[in-house]
């Protein structure tokens, strides 16, 4: 029998182990699982699904294995998966916005976010008071019924406080006056710390008193002219006073916020001087009452 060399049996036995496997960082499993994804939908031709996951791993992984490619490719395809009505958006044409809009939220009356959405992208056209009615008055509805859209920064009293503004405007622009004064208040009470959207109510607000004080004041010329009674000439000219300190109210107030809020300063253009002749005619006994009158208003 063959004998082990002696100086073989005096070394210890040597264990070999196999070479590690390298053990990949969470980070990278998730960053090809996330790439997996989205090569499935591509091999599977779903580009609309594609196109969804490909911006999902551009917003989770930035500076990932696949950013470059992704980012590149999702340039390439991910505008064509734009809805007409987004891309209406984009482009701010808020009649197309309003036609669009409104198809969809006859196929979609829940769709709560996309109903703000369009309420407040056709509020700067007022020649379509109808849909910015319309839109605003189902994303009401929506709300108060509890229907949020999705997302913890979402602040429904904020919301609704502009959406009622844009009832406001609507109702102003159809000269319902009495109405438009009820929904600018409504706004003001959803949102009273918002010095924007209080601001633009109390200005609104002042406008429409006046628009009230020059009907009174020409019913009065009217009924001095046609020599009333002296009954009807009281009861008109308290309807003056009445109208003017409506006036005086709603734009002092405005004055005062924009004294302690100096970025909505711009919405006191062209008030100033106005309100200061509705209370010199108002209260000619007291010339310097205004500016104590603003202060009192002040927080």
């Amino acid at each position: 029998m063959h004998k082990m060399p002696a100086l073989l049996l005096a070394l210890p036995a040597v264990i070999v182990f196999a070479a590690p496997v390298p053990v990949l960082a969470q980070e990278d499993v998730d960053d090809a699982v996330a790439y997996a994804g989205w090569r499935a939908a591509f091999d599977a031709g779903d580009t609309a699904k594609a196109v969804k996951l490909a911006g999902e791993y551009m917003s989770k992984f930035p500076k990932g294995k696949y950013a470059d490619y992704l980012g590149k490719w999702l340039a390439q395809n991910g505008p064509a998966q734009k809805t007409p009505l987004q891309a209406a958006f984009e482009a701010k044409d808020t009649k197309k916005i309003a036609e669009l809009g409104r198809a969809h939220m006859k196929a979609n009356p829940q769709d709560v976010a996309t109903a703000i959405q369009l309420a407040w992208n056709v509020r700067p056209d007022i020649k379509l008071a109808t849909d910015i009615d319309a839109f605003s008055r189902q994303a009401i509805k929506l709300l108060e019924a509890g229907t949020l859209p999705k997302g913890d920064s979402f602040d429904k009293n904020q919301t609704l406080a502009w959406l009622h503004q844009n009832l406001g405007m609507v109702a102003a622009a159809q000269k319902k006056v009495d109405v438009a004064l009820k929904e600018y208040a409504s706004s003001s009470s959803l949102a009273p710390k918002n010095a924007g959207i209080v601001g633009s109510n109390l200005r609104a607000c002042g406008r429409l008193h006046s628009t009230k004080l020059n009907a009174a004041v020409a019913k009065y010329s009217e009924l001095q002219g046609a020599g009333a009674a002296e009954a009807e000439l009281t009861a008109a000219t308290g309807a003056i006073s009445a109208a003017a300190d409506d006036v005086i109210d709603c734009w002092g107030r405005l004055m005062a916020l924009a004294q302690d809020n100096p970025d909505v300063a711009s919405l006191t253009k062209g008030i100033d001087q106005a309100l200061a002749g509705v209370y010199a005619q108002r209260h000619p006994e007291d010339p310097d009452g205004l500016d104590a009158l603003i202060q009192s208003f002040r927080k």
